[in-house]
């Protein structure tokens, strides 16, 4: 089911990818996300999907925040780390991708398993969490008005650097710094 799996994930596209993402969750995204809501499930029946609060949960994840990461989506953390464990594959040479190809395939079951696990895991949480939301459960109210939850406080928020360089540069005409 899952043969050509270690072709696809030494693909250097794929490593290329996996560091634009982390570029992007390390120096443009916020940790605790950009206040958007982008969820079709949430919007329309107001009950988050299995997936809502894993970008949240990736960019806290590579800000080092674990704990907010884990309490917005526990999954965002290993997406987190394939992210990580992908990225080196474009630099490698094709012999090196080769050598990783050969050491992979014959796992590619174990793959599988990883892979339908994962996305089981996923659902299963997404529904205990929809159902514990449903109950007005108070550990989740905050997942209903798009919020902060409350254990990401203003005093632990510390924006990107891009965001820090574009609200504070030198090229903001409301900036109260002087520029020569």
């Amino acid at each position: 089911m899952f043969a050509g799996f270690s072709e696809v994930i030494t693909n250097p596209l794929i490593g290329w990818l996996a560091l634009v993402g982390l570029i992007l969750g390390m120096f443009v995204f916020p940790p605790a996300g950009m206040g958007l809501s982008t969820c079709g499930m949430k919007s329309s029946i107001g009950i988050p999907c299995p997936g809502c609060g894993l970008t949240r949960s990736v960019t806290s994840t590579l800000h080092g925040h674990p704990i907010w990461a884990w309490k917005f989506n526990p999954f965002g953390i290993l997406f987190a780390l394939f992210f990580v464990t992908l990225w080196p594959l474009a630099f490698l040479t094709r012999r090196m991708r080769e050598r990783v190809c050969e050491f992979v395939r014959p796992k590619e079951h174990l793959v599988a398993i990883a892979i339908f696990s994962f996305m089981g895991g996923l659902v299963i949480h997404g529904v205990v969490r929809a159902a514990l939301i449903f109950e007005e459960h108070p550990a989740y109210s905050w997942w209903e008005d798009d919020t902060n939850p409350p254990f990401v406080t203003d005093d632990f928020y510390q924006p990107s650097p891009v965001q820090k360089m574009f609200a504070g540069g030198h090229n903001n005409p409301d900036s109260d710094q002087e520029t020569e």
